[in-house]
């Protein structure tokens, strides 16, 4: 008889375990891995905070002619006409001007692997696109030098597409209409 009321004590014991203790053990284990997920992500944000902490110190040491530069390189919004300007400061050097100037924002067209890189990085929020469309007048090597100047200049600047036409000749070159497209970019 004792044998037998102990075998159904330790069957009794087992179904107790399997019916009522392991439901709530394996949700034990759900939240163990919650609460490691969290803290990793809290440890990641700490990580975050402190770089942005060091950054922050860095920049404000900058002397104010380079963040000056680096405002001008990725200003905050598009600022129209002060791009216009730049670009028709520029065109003068080699006697052209800027005709027919058009400036419009842009919603960046990517492919889905952009996308996806993009929103996992969320960078798709951090700046904006805009095109300036314009048409100068004047030589090929002219053209070219202007092109160049472009290059070198601080604004972060895309040449999108360039087409010509023959304007008129001029003694010893040929003047050309340079219908040009260019996309900037800025901070939000």
């Amino acid at each position: 008889m004792k044998n037998i009321l102990a075998v159904l004590l330790i069957i009794a014991s087992i179904g107790i375990f399997y019916m009522l203790l392991r439901p709530v053990y394996g949700e034990i284990q759900l939240t163990r891995e919650e609460k490691k997920e969290y803290e990793r992500a809290l440890n990641d944000s700490r990580a975050v905070e402190e770089r942005q902490s060091v950054l922050g110190s860095k920049f404000n040491e900058m002397p104010p002619s380079d963040v000056e530069r680096l405002e001008k390189m990725v200003p905050d919004s598009i600022d129209n006409i002060r791009l216009i300007i730049e670009v028709d400061k520029i065109a003068q050097r080699y006697n052209m001007s800027l005709e027919d100037p058009k400036v419009f924002q842009q919603k960046e067209e990517m492919t889905s692997l952009q996308e996806a890189v993009v929103a996992s990085s969320g960078m798709a929020a951090l700046y904006g696109v805009g095109k300036l469309s314009f048409t100068v007048t004047g030589t090929y090597e002219a053209y070219i030098a202007f092109i160049k100047d472009v290059e070198k200049s601080l604004r972060l600047i895309d040449i999108i597409s360039i087409s010509l036409t023959p304007s008129a000749s001029e003694g010893a070159g040929t003047v050309y209409d340079f219908n040009t497209e260019i996309k900037t970019y800025w901070l939000k």
